[in-house]
């Protein structure tokens, strides 16, 4: 593959899109894991159907992660290095690039030859045997036939020249980027969709009737409350479980009203309580102060009101964002989505809400990249170690222990849940993405094996004892915090799959604190990483804008979201909708269009 190329400190990190610093040799990541086992990447838990999951089946899947995960880094590497060359178009500046693109595509080629042999070997088998992981061959023809379909899109952006010459070294990035888009990741989605409509059916369970939000005497505010409050809040309690109808922004905008009767403007950074009162009607729409009785609905309320106020006021990363984050949760857990909540136990429901409304508690408006090239503080004190998140889970701890939100429950049961709540937390941080996503299908993986194994036995002696929902009850996981990890990083970086008037408003405002960052870099004298540069993107801000929201929505979210669907494929058919017409949109918008 050529001479191994030198590391290079790439700043991609978006706290929902970071790439990280990437090992270079793109081959060494593929050689570390003993071939096939427990390669992953966005978009590939490929789901089968669990009655009909043999053996074959299951080596074939575990192909297909494999080659994505394969893909994924390579992808990485790419991004990493192509956004790190300087702009020069001579022979000798493109050589570099040229060779990076040359190993990108080769390992592609690897990857897809993984999922070709398993797929042979599957077609082979019989009698459950699994096939030969070992097997080797040629490129597939039908990736050569994909290539030029889909070369433009990921890398469009790092194009400073928009000429598209296919001799430059950029034409080959958007090849290589067109080979990670040909690839087995959209093939296995096919698989999702074409199972859906059953493992909807047997997720959903008969719908409970919406819990009514309690009255004043059950509430612990000292502010006066008002008609106009009660309202807003019987609005959130309506939109609590609905995909479509919950817009946080709104909401925040309304309760500023109803505490005060004005609107906010640019320098207010009070709590509006959007947070409080979400996190609030998500947990009375779950009737978690049944399910988890060593909670106190008066006590929780003091907590999150407590954590609101330590939010900071950066674009994206606010209060208004931990509030859409926890009703996101509040959808899959909620039987509109698919009924989460019945297949995870209560406590683990409350924490998981809990560390949703923290998640981002004191946000700097600052990516860990830029707090660790700088030296921030903060930094120091984490050792550069995911740092806003250690952060965030720091504050949401202290404020639990100094309000007693879970001083019902006993010593060892307490240090469960802050054990808990640490791990949720600070998977939020992206420079995990990578690696809880395939954690996450090899769990969800084993879970169909186990459930097909006990439907063989069950055929066999007629003795019916098992749902056919097992895989999906994350209480029968050998890590159900876990799974709870997955939900919140899918609802973290959920809103591109918002309708499209929100989508747009959150990708406008993340892009704002990206470009606010790039400010703070340049004024520091640090290097600008791409996503935060203002000026490169000129009077085309718009436009880049969709550009880096259409890449993310294609690369990232969707592909997540598809694995989730292994355990609420309600929620998911509903939010991928959403997705798919929103890029739509944006496509459109980068090929100079004006969509409303």
């Amino acid at each position: 593959m050529g001479d191994e190329p030198q590391p290079r400190r790439a700043s991609m990190d978006s706290d929902r899109g970071t790439l990280g610093t990437i090992g270079t040799n793109v081959m060494r990541s593929a050689s570390s894991r003993d071939g096939l086992r427990g390669r992953f990447a966005p978009g590939s838990p490929g789901v089968a159907a669990a009655s009909a999951f043999t053996s074959a089946a299951a080596a074939t899947l575990r192909a297909e992660v494999s080659a994505h995960r394969l893909n994924h880094q390579t992808m990485r590497d790419v991004l990493s290095e192509v956004s790190s060359l300087p702009p020069e178009t001579s022979a000798d500046a493109e050589a570099p690039a040229r060779r990076i693109l040359r190993d990108a595509v080769a390992v592609m080629a690897v990857g897809e030859q993984m999922v070709i042999d398993a797929r042979r070997g599957a077609s082979k088998s019989s009698g459950g045997s699994t096939p030969s992981r070992q097997d080797s061959g040629h490129l597939s023809p039908s990736l050569e036939s994909e290539l030029g379909a889909a070369a433009r899109g990921l890398l469009r952006q790092y194009d400073p020249s928009g000429s598209g010459n296919p001799e430059s070294f950029r034409g080959q990035a958007r090849l290589a980027a067109a080979a990670y888009d040909a690839m087995v990741v959209r093939r296995a989605a096919d698989k999702f969709r074409a199972a859906l409509s059953l493992r909807r059916a047997r997720s959903l369970g008969t719908p409970r009737a919406a819990t009514p939000p309690p009255g004043p005497g059950m509430r612990n505010e000292k502010e006066k409350e008002t008609p106009a409050l009660e309202a807003v809040r019987a609005d959130i309690a309506a939109a609590i479980a609905s995909w479509d109808d919950f817009d946080a922004i709104a909401v925040d905008a309304k309760l500023r009203v109803s505490w005060r009767g004005e609107t906010r403007d640019s320098g207010d950074t009070s709590a509006s309580g959007v947070l409080a009162e979400t996190a609030l009607a998500a947990m009375d729409h779950l009737e978690l102060w049944v399910s988890v009785p060593q909670i106190d609905r008066d006590t929780v309320s003091a907590f999150l009101r407590h954590l609101e106020r330590e939010y900071l006021a950066p674009d994206y990363h606010s209060a208004t964002h931990a509030a859409d984050v926890v009703q996101a949760v509040a959808f899959v857990l909620a039987d509109a989505g698919g009924g989460l909540a019945s297949r995870v136990e209560p406590r683990d429901a409350f924490l998981l809400l809990v560390a949703a409304a923290a998640h981002d508690v004191g946000h700097p408006g600052c990516n860990n990249a830029f707090l660790t090239t700088t030296e921030d503080p903060a930094a120091v004190r984490w050792n550069d170690v995911s740092v806003n998140e250690n952060g965030h889970l720091h504050l949401c701890l202290r404020l639990l222990r100094e309000v007693g939100v879970l001083s019902g429950f006993s010593d060892e049961e307490r240090r469960a849940c802050k054990a808990t709540l640490g791990r949720l937390v600070l998977s939020t941080d992206m420079a995990h993405h990578a690696k809880l996503l395939e954690e996450f299908v090899d769990a969800a993986t084993n879970a169909m094996e186990t459930a097909s194994e006990r439907s063989a036995a069950i055929d066999e002696d007629g003795a019916d004892e098992t749902s056919d929902d097992d895989e999906m009850d994350v209480r029968s996981w050998s890590d159900p915090v876990l799974a709870l990890c997955y939900v919140l990083h899918c609802a973290d970086i959920s809103n591109p799959a918002r309708p499209w008037r929100l989508a747009r408003e959150w990708g406008a405002r993340v892009s704002e604190e990206f470009y606010k960052q790039g400010d703070r870099e340049r004024a520091l004298g640090v290097p600008v990483a791409a996503l935060n540069d203002r000026d490169a993107a000129g009077a085309n801000a718009a436009a880049m804008t969709a550009a880096n929201q259409l890449a993310f929505a294609r690369y990232v979210v969707e592909p997540t979201l598809e694995g989730l669907m292994t355990i609420a494929p309600g929620a998911v058919e509903v939010m991928l909708q959403r997705l798919r017409e929103n890029t739509a949109k944006y496509a459109r918008v980068v090929a100079g269009e004006t969509v409303e």
